[in-house]
């Protein structure tokens, strides 16, 4: 007679409910208890779901709004640089903070909203 086993698979990203998966002695491991919604990466619970497509929405858009003006900074920074070493000396820290990946983009990247 084998027993049941059971094991954390994830939490919703919106209320932090805890969802597991079991193994009723068979070897086969299911979610009996909750369904477990899934967005762009990101996962919450039934009732929660609207509400994390609209967080996962808002975030990607500041990420891309970030990116863009990034984009458009080093753009400017590389028009510069055509003037040659005295030039970027002179913007140096700039380009160093250009070039850094965002803080927002890091957490997105680690699943985190």
């Amino acid at each position: 007679m084998s027993k049941e086993r059971i094991r954390e698979i994830g939490e919703c990203q919106i209320c932090h409910k805890k969802f597991y998966e079991k193994d009723l002695g068979d070897g086969v491991w299911f979610n009996y208890d909750d369904e477990i919604y899934s967005y762009r990466g990101f996962d919450s619970c039934e009732k929660c779901f609207d509400k994390l497509q609209e967080k996962v929405d808002d975030k990607r858009q500041r990420i891309i709004e970030n990116q863009n003006s990034r984009a458009l900074h080093e753009g400017q920074l590389a028009g510069i640089l055509k003037f040659g070493e005295p030039a970027k000396e002179l913007i140096k820290g700039q380009i160093e903070i250009a070039s850094k990946e965002a803080y927002e983009e890091k957490e997105w990247r680690k699943g985190k909203l």
